[in-house]
């Protein structure tokens, strides 16, 4: 044997199946193929877009603001603080009940959350789903809570509403003495925003509510969120 090979033999004698000595390249190899195509078009991927106050993230009390941003930054914040201290004195944002739908101009019927302007634009197609921590006023027991959601695309001018969903349950609180999570459905779409609009999220509270209610956003426990699925 070669004084070489009789090195080599020792060497991997000595490290067993450690083939840390050995160069990247010679390292990796080949494994499974990725059958197809490995990328997607950027609106294909599903994504939230969380529901945000101003500033955000949130470091105190606010007045109530007509407009709020919407992104696809999640909340980092961990306190919840009052977002309507010119309204009320509690954590979150009220909304008042009897909001008249779509159209509602009463800022104190409904809150707007709106994205920035859409680089790639975003496809919209099958069922959104709205997740909101909400609450009965002062998480009143036994009271019924409606909560209608629009979805609109904003051109910075004009509006086109996408679709819209409702939740109605008889007993919103279910017992529960704190915020408690709801999920609205939009369901049938087919539409995509195109480059240069926004997203925007409109949430009012109908008349089939028994009280007004309270809404949390823009922390890690309280992370309101649209999820657009994969189209």
């Amino acid at each position: 044997m070669k004084k070489g090979k009789a090195l080599l033999l020792i060497a991997m004698l000595f490290l067993g199946n450690s083939w840390a000595w050995l160069p990247a390249a010679a390292r990796f190899t080949d494994s499974a193929q990725n059958p197809g195509n490995a990328f997607a078009a950027a609106t294909q991927f599903p994504k939230d877009f969380y529901l945000h106050n101003n500033p955000t993230p949130p470091t105190g009390n606010t007045n109530s603001q007509a407009v709020l941003p919407a992104d696809t930054s999640s909340p980092t914040a961990a306190a919840l603080y009052n977002y309507d201290q010119d309204r009320d004195g509690f954590a979150g944002l009220i909304v008042n009940r009897g909001a008249s739908g779509v159209g509602e101009t009463d800022l104190s019927k409904h809150q707007v959350w709106r994205s920035s302007s859409l680089s790639g634009g975003q496809d919209l197609a099958g069922t959104v789903t709205v997740e909101l921590w909400t609450a009965i006023k002062d998480f009143g027991q036994n009271k019924a809570g409606e909560v209608t959601v629009f979805l609109r695309d904003y051109s910075g001018a004009t509006y086109t509403e996408i679709g819209s969903g409702t939740l109605y349950q008889a007993n919103w609180q279910s017992g529960s003495s704190t915020w408690v999570k709801k999920t609205v459905l939009v369901s049938g779409l087919s539409y995509t925003i195109p480059p240069g609009n926004r997203l925007e999220v409109k949430v009012i509270v109908g008349n089939s509510a028994g009280d007004d209610m309270w809404f949390a956003y823009d922390t890690t426990t309280y992370a309101s969120a649209v999820g657009i699925p994969k189209v």
